[in-house]
């Protein structure tokens, strides 16, 4: 449906910008979403195609951490508005969040039509709205989210009876909602690659490796930090199931460490590798890949960097930790 490489950078493409909406709360003036060059999705199926070199940064701040909704709309957008999507088939979406956590749902305006898929669908119809949040947690990675459109739990939004009905509507909105546990204020979110059809297989992420400090003078790290905590849960979407790991650094006094980059290794029903940063209170949620129909997430720290520290695995209260979903 687009992929945004054919749009000049700075413009207004599919979405219009998070403060647009009157349904957008607790967000402060200034959000943009515009077609960038900073990053582009580097994990597309290479049945579908093959990477480019742009994407749509959305970009808000919270006027409160953990607090506010943005209805991200398609609106009468300066670039495809409205864009039709044929409700027999899924919609795929790339997306990449550098840091912070969000509740993601899919919004679709019953218009009614005959397509074809992105073409201007109009405006006219009631709203519903995928009843089940996908969590996003941050990433140094692209991340693929399958909405299985005929399959999906559909709730009301404003107008709507829960209830999906037609063969055609318009993507007439993805939803962020904050996480109220999540410190982040201010957010970048990189979408790319909006795709119908059926679900892809994206490639596996190759995570920068974090490069090595320089030394300062002394050369000698102040204290040590450890794996206090390993807390894992599952997130669903669609049929695909994913493992959460929230891991817990501490240091040598008992403090939380901030800034601590944590890598990972799953193994079981979505092997792989992912590494994330610790907020404030020194905790980092790692996703698996997603497996349909779930099975069993194994998760192993395999590293924590983090600036002034030498990482004791020794010292670990947890290393290794498992769950089976659903």
């Amino acid at each position: 449906m687009d992929d945004f490489e054919s749009y000049s950078t700075g413009v207004n493409a599919v979405f219009q910008a998070p403060g647009y909406s009157g349904s957008t709360s607790g967000v402060e003036a200034g959000s943009t979403a515009l077609v960038s060059d900073e990053d582009a999705n580097d994990i597309l199926d290479p049945g579908v195609g093959s990477p480019g070199s742009q994407s749509n940064k959305v970009a808000w701040q919270w006027t409160t951490a953990g607090s506010g909704f943005i209805r991200l709309t398609t609106h009468n957008t300066a670039n495809k508005p409205n864009p039709f999507l044929d409700l027999s088939k899924g919609l795929s979406v790339y997306l990449k969040l550098p840091a912070g956590e969000i509740d993601l749902q899919l919004q679709i305006r019953e218009t009614g039509g005959s397509g074809p898929i992105g073409a201007d669908g109009g405006i006219t119809g009631t709203i519903e709205r995928t009843a089940n949040p996908v969590r996003i947690t941050s990433s140094g990675c692209w991340q693929y989210v399958y909405f299985d459109i005929p399959n999906e739990t559909w709730e009301s939004f404003i107008t709507g009876d829960g209830v999906l009905d037609g063969e055609w509507g318009t993507l007439e909105a993805l939803c962020f909602t904050a996480v109220s546990s999540d410190p982040t204020t201010n957010f970048a979110l990189y979408l790319d690659d909006l795709y119908q059809g059926t679900e892809q297989t994206p490639q596996e992420c190759t995570p920068t490796p974090t490069p090595t400090p320089t030394p300062t003078p002394t050369g000698t790290p102040s204290g040590k930090v450890y794996v206090n905590d390993i807390a894992m849960s599952f997130k669903k979407a669609g049929p695909n199931y994913s493992g959460l790991a929230t891991v817990w650094i501490k240091n040598d006094t008992g403090g939380d460490v901030e800034g601590a980059t944590v890598y990972g290794e799953w193994t079981g029903a979505a092997p792989g590798t992912s590494e994330g940063i610790t907020l404030s209170n020194g905790k980092v949620t790692l996703e698996s890949g997603k497996k349909k129909n779930g099975g069993t997430f194994n998760f192993c720290v395999t590293d924590v960097v983090a600036s002034g520290y030498t990482y004791d695995e020794g010292m670990n209260v947890a290393t290794c930790d498992s769950i089976t979903a659903p």
